[in-house]
Formats: structure tokens, sequence, C-alpha cells
């Protein structure tokens, strides 16, 4: 059963992509977030400045992390910073060459489904 599962996964998986990939998106299709990690390591060029949403899939994936350990200039907000340096963070992610966050939802017809209470 569980090999049905996992093969009915892959191409749904596949079919997501390929409509990703037909509305314009560069997709990629990872097992475990060590890949993701590593894809975005790849995509990613080591001058580029990066921002990031508020994501635990990102946080749980160690992206922030591997991007920072690489010696990235990274945005990122924090809990506890003060209002005015929480601006700055935001315009920061303004002017970013790369913005990263996750989706809230990927559609089968391969559209990304975001919300956000600050719009970012």
């Amino acid at each position: 059963m569980e090999e049905n599962i996992a093969w009915h996964r892959g191409k749904v998986l596949s079919s997501v992509v390929r409509e990703l990939e037909k509305n314009g998106f560069r997709a990629f299709a990872v097992r475990t977030k060590e890949e993701a990690a590593d894809a975005v390591l790849e995509i990613v060029g080591r001058d580029e400045s990066v921002a990031f949403g508020g994501s635990f899939t990102l946080k749980q994936a160690g992206i922030p992390e591997a991007l920072s350990a690489r010696g990235q200039k990274i945005s990122a907000s924090k809990p506890g910073l003060a209002r005015e340096e929480v601006l700055k963070m935001r315009r920061e992610a303004l002017l970013s060459d790369v913005y990263i966050s996750s989706p809230n939802a990927v559609t089968a017809d391969g559209k990304l489904i975001f919300v956000d209470k600050i719009g970012n």
C-alpha cells in the first residue's frame, strides 16, 4: 500500500511541476529538506542579497542558516526587534536580489496561493 501511495504522490508532484513551469516558474521536486536546501543554494548566487518571508517550512529545512553559513547577505525579521528595526528589515527585503517565501498552497494547475497579514 505504501508504495502505491508513494507512486501516486510522485505522479501528482510531477504533474504540478509541469503546470508550474507552464505558468513561468522554475520548479523542482525534492524529497527531503536537505535536497530543498541544496536546491536553494544552487539557485541563489553567492553575491545576491536574500530576504525571507515568515516561513516555518524554510526554517525547518535550514535554508536561512545554510545561506548565512556561506556568507550570504540576509535580511530577516526576528522576534523582539524594535519597530524601527522591523521597518528597516522590511525596506531591505523590498530591495533584496532574492526574496524567499513558501506558499500556503500550490494548486494542481500550477498556481501559488499566499496569505500574509503584512503583504510581503
